[in-house]
This record gives structure tokens, sequence and C-alpha cells, in this order.
């Protein structure tokens, strides 16, 4: 749900979709800190995180993000 937000909030300010780029930093099998995700929105990065997945960590970067945006009201 996160993603879908970040995409629909990229579309009503006419930017292009957010830009995920993934960088596997652990070859340990469920390590929460496996996946790390950057997110550029017009080519600038916004947010990173963290996941024991590719999704979990696209996922845990757009809630951040989210939130950022939230309170500084972007959202």
């Amino acid at each position: 749900k996160s993603k879908t937000v970040l995409q629909e909030w990229c579309q009503s300010k006419g930017f292009d979709l957010p830009v995920y780029e993934i960088i596997e930093v652990s070859k340990r099998n469920g390590d929460p800190k496996r996946f790390y995700c950057d997110i550029f929105i017009e080519g600038s990065k916004e947010s990173s995180a963290f996941g024991k997945s590719h999704k979990q960590a696209e996922t845990n970067a757009a809630r951040t993000l989210i939130e950022k945006f939230i309170n500084t009201k972007k959202i």
C-alpha cells in the first residue's frame, strides 16, 4: 500500500514514477538488514530503508518517505 500511495502522489504532482534502487548488503537468509533500498523522485534521493527482502526494503523506504511527507505537510 505504501508504494501505491507514493506512486499516486508522484502522478498527482506530475512527476515521473519513483525509482527504487536495491543493494544486497548481506547474503545471510533472514537478515532484517539484508537488502537496502533508496528511493529517488525526479532524480533526488528522498528515502532509504533496510528489509529482509527486496519487497520489504522497498515498502519500508516508501513508508518512511510517506511519513516524512505527512510531517512536512506535502501530503
